[in-house]
């Protein structure tokens, strides 16, 4: 059998869940592992589930050795596996979900008749009630489900997943509501707490470490004083410390300050930003019980900790890590996208489907894109798309090569390249506005992020060229020496939002950074309309006639060929009618 995908692994493995005999200090290869061709990796106490890219689960525990695997096969597509101390969940492509390990307190949710899962069980009770699931996370005693319709169900240990208002002092068997209106949950794999996201608000559960006033109970909800204003994307709990990640791909730690990454001993009550690693944009973090990894959007690996116990660590000589320290695999030639997965002592990297930011796999490019400079831009594009926005590229790309021409791919990729690494959401609009996006993921924030970026002069790179009113000369001539206002602007705004702009711009050879103004409005109507192109606002002063500047919008707005998510029309109409209340 030969290995497509490689794992690699260190830490506590007395059950051989590496699939060798000894412990391993440091990062080493899973020669044996690997050759199932791992996709994703869930590891337990004394236990690891890898799936395989051929859809079956790869069993390793006391009883199930490497030289006999126990391999349980799935007839449904799965897409997420999850380990809590002695269980594991497996969801699904249509909402089921599996259960395996230990029932003890209820965890596998599978009723108070089974007390183990010697083989992936279907919860029945999500079946009968017609419920798709669409995220699991496992825990240490508890399991998590979020449906498809934003209701939070939980099983297992009462005090933990019902912290207002526990039903018993026993135990869940079968699943019961948390909440409604949930966006998103998070947990973590030996903890008994949680955090889940309602109607924008982040509240935790349980054992977690994000403290508030009188909040140092376990019993009750809470909502922190302080979370990070960007989207939140991942929360891992730990047993003495919490890991928060943002969409803009900054990391936030509170608990224990030891496992915090932050260089302090004392106790941190609230997300305080992990500042070694802003000068990367990660895409991915795992935590387990005193130790956290982080991969960056250039696949590079960071870990940190307070527990060397069992060389979860990967580095034989360090007992404790109170900052961030990068992996480097030893004699690795990397082919696919690394992931990262913290069990509790033990810590893994592995490849999986996905080509990383290294691989020059760009000859898919070639015909579009000639010089080097591009194909860089295009790597920067297609880790944005897959890690940042969750679209598959390839769909990408065909949108892209029968909507685009040569040159037009060639600014794409610049401005992707030059604005979208600081910025999240100005991607997320660009992709809206042609299309390439459904949906804005976060209205507010990228209202609000794409306003600072209008204020931000310094960024702006290219500028309209506005003709001031010609003057006359004494013999009823034009003056031949026209004078012009700037208005300055990020190109990628113009080329985002005007198809006009667009096709005037990329039908020009050489590299030019101004353009001159044909649609003969005022300096006034163009101000307002370039300001709309970002904010979506007509933003007018008192100065202003609102009936002549709406006309010269709606014009404007044929000329320029607006299109994307525009509801100028609505603005037009809105202003109209405040000035005819106004005026009666």
């Amino acid at each position: 059998m030969s290995s497509l995908y490689s794992v690699f692994g260190c830490g506590e493995n007395s059950m051989r869940q590496m699939g060798f005999d000894d412990q391993k200090n440091t990062f080493t290869f899973l020669e044996k592992v690997s050759q199932f061709n791992i996709i994703q990796v869930a590891s337990s106490y004394q236990q690891t589930c890898y799936l395989t890219n051929e859809n079956s689960i790869l069993e390793l525990s006391a009883n199930c050795k490497i030289e006999n695997p126990t391999i349980h096969e799935f007839q449904d597509k799965i897409v997420s596996i999850s380990a809590g101390t002695y269980h594991f969940l497996f969801l699904t492509n249509n909402g089921n979900v599996f259960s395996l390990g230990s029932a003890e307190s209820g965890q596998l949710a599978l009723g108070p008749d089974i007390k183990v899962a010697t083989k992936p069980t279907i919860i029945k009770y999500f079946v009968d009630e017609k419920i798709m699931i669409k995220k699991v996370i496992a825990s240490d005693f508890t399991s998590y489900f979020l449906s498809d319709k934003g209701v939070l169900y939980g099983s297992g240990q009462s005090t933990t997943i019902c912290p207002t208002n526990p039903i018993s002092k026993g135990n869940i068997m079968i699943p019961i509501i948390i909440s409604k209106n949930v966006s998103n949950v998070f947990s973590g794999n030996e903890c008994s707490g949680f955090y889940f996201i309602k109607d924008n608000q982040l509240y935790g559960g349980g054992n977690v470490h994000c403290t508030t006033k009188n909040i140092n109970q376990r019993s009750r909800l809470l909502q922190p004083t302080y979370v990070p204003d960007n989207e939140i994307k991942q929360i891992c709990v730990g047993w003495s410390s919490d890991t928060l990640l943002t969409d803009e791909g900054s990391v936030y730690t509170c608990g224990n300050g030891k496992n915090c990454g932050l260089n302090v001993s004392n106790k941190v009550n609230i997300f305080t930003h992990v500042k070694f690693l802003s000068k990367h944009l990660i895409t991915d973090i795992s935590q387990g019980q005193d130790h956290t990894l982080a991969i960056s959007i250039e696949d590079k690996i960071f870990i940190w900790g307070s527990q060397n116990s069992n060389g979860q660590l990967g580095f034989e000589s360090q007992k404790i890590l109170l900052v961030p320290k990068e992996v480097i695999l030893k004699d690795f030639t990397q082919k696919f996208k690394l992931n990262i997965q913290c069990g509790l002592y033990n810590s893994y990297i592995y490849e999986s489907p996905g080509l990383h930011a290294n691989t020059e796999f760009y000859q898919l490019f070639e015909k579009a894109i000639k010089t080097d400079c591009c194909i860089h831009q295009a790597k920067t594009h297609k880790i944005l798309i897959e890690l940042r926005l969750g679209k598959p590229f390839d769909e990408v790309k065909k949108y892209l090569e029968s909507n685009f021409s040569q040159e037009n791919l060639d600014h794409f990729f610049k401005w992707v390249y030059d604005y979208g690494t600081m910025h999240t959401t100005v991607i997320k609009t660009i992709f809206t506005h042609f299309g390439i996006l459904d949906k804005l993921k976060s209205q507010n924030t990228f209202q609000k992020d794409l306003y600072k970026l209008y204020l931000d002069e310094d960024t702006k790179d290219f500028s309209i060229l506005v003709k001031e009113d010609m003057e006359e000369t004494e013999e009823g001539d034009e003056d031949e020496d026209e004078d012009y206002e700037e208005i300055p602007v990020h190109l990628f705004i113009l080329l985002a939002r005007s198809g006009l702009f667009r096709e005037m711009i990329s039908n020009v050879t050489e590299n030019i950074n101004k353009v001159q103004d044909y649609s003969n409005k005022s300096f006034e109507t163009l101000e307002i309309f370039i300001k709309y192109l970002y904010t979506e606002k007509i933003d007018l002063t008192a100065d202003d006639d609102p009936i002549l500047i709406c006309e010269e919008l709606k014009d404007a707005k044929e000329y320029y060929q607006l299109n994307g998510t525009s509801n100028l029309d609505y603005e037009i109409k809105k202003i109209k009618r405040q000035f005819k209340i106004q005026n009666n």
